[in-house]
């Protein structure tokens, strides 16, 4: 049987929806960052089993994330204080004093990890410009074909790790901007076939020696 669902009220007069499993040790399960459901997630038998076995000797408490799930969907603050207030609010709520806490968030590291490579690979690209003259242009490009990657990275690291991802119009940015850069590839891939050969320059003519001047006299 799905556990009753409650309602707790946010620092910034958000709903967050709750609910809790068990006797026992209180043991909050916060939700992960992009997507929580309380009722479709009982819905999965293993995650249902997992959470029945926990019940069994800790008070299991879980909770939606703002704007997603049961909780409030009018929302334009997802940093991380306002998440912080959203676990504050369940806490205060439920009147707990000590619990166990339990962050699901292992893409966390995986995101530091995608900006790491992302600025060796910038660095490489920059240093292949400087060297541009040395290695020759053949080579330049291909090493110039990293930037896809690293930007690809440096956006991931910027929406699932960045210290301001949280912010709305950040995240939006974020998007815009990978949106924008796959379109202009998505063109430039379509037009490929399409773009008029390169014009051969002229041959060049060997300049002919201007005629001796022809005196009167002769």
């Amino acid at each position: 049987m799905m556990p009753h669902v409650r309602s707790a009220r946010s620092g910034d007069g958000t709903n967050i929806a709750y609910s809790t499993l068990g006797e026992g040790p209180p043991l909050v399960l916060m939700p992960a960052i992009l997507f929580s459901h309380l009722e479709k997630m009982w819905e999965l038998p293993p995650l249902r089993r997992g959470l029945e076995q926990l019940a069994e000797h800790w008070t299991v408490v879980r909770y939606d994330n703002r704007g997603c799930g049961l909780s409030g969907r009018e929302v334009n603050d997802f940093s991380l204080e306002a998440h912080l207030l959203d676990l504050e609010a369940v806490a205060d709520t439920l009147g707990l004093e000590r619990l166990a806490l339990n962050g699901p968030m292992h893409s966390g590291p995986v995101a530091v990890a995608f900006g790491i490579v992302a600025m060796y690979l910038t660095v490489f690209v920059i240093v292949a410009s400087w060297l541009r003259s040395r290695i020759g242009t053949s080579r330049w490009r291909k090493t110039h074909l990293l930037a896809v990657p690293a930007f690809v990275l440096a956006l991931m690291h910027g929406l699932f790790a960045g210290s301001d991802g949280g912010r709305a119009w950040l995240f939006w940015t974020y998007m815009g901007t990978g949106l924008i850069v796959v379109f202009l590839v998505l063109v430039r891939g379509f037009t490929a076939g399409y773009r008029p050969p390169r014009a051969e320059p002229p041959p060049r003519v060997a300049a002919t020696p201007a005629p001796e001047p022809v005196s009167a006299e002769s």
